[in-house]
């Protein structure tokens, strides 16, 4: 597999670009760095889901929702979190 590269001659300001042969085991490494890269995104993401719900608990407390809206809160911060550990795990 070829890529391009290209990086930038600090002392001329010139972009350089040159094609590079990966091996075998870099396509390897590369495709599975992109891989854990794409599963950090997903773990960020729903960690962000569950501390934007946060607000939702302490409404809870104070009564502010129905049974149902509870329990439809609950069901959904268990999803996330269930599927959080499934990405922990998986890394």
């Amino acid at each position: 597999m070829k890529i391009t590269q290209i990086t930038v001659d600090v002392s001329t300001g010139k972009e350089l670009i040159e094609e590079i042969e990966l091996t075998d085991e870099q396509v390897l490494e590369m495709e599975h760095n992109q891989k854990v890269n794409e599963i950090n995104q997903k773990i960020q993401d729903i960690r962000q889901q569950l501390q934007g719900m946060d607000y939702k608990t302490s409404k809870i407390i104070d009564g502010e929702y129905t049974d149902e809206e509870v329990a439809q809160i609950k069901l959904t911060r268990q999803t996330l979190r269930e599927e959080l550990r499934t990405l922990e795990t998986s890394l």
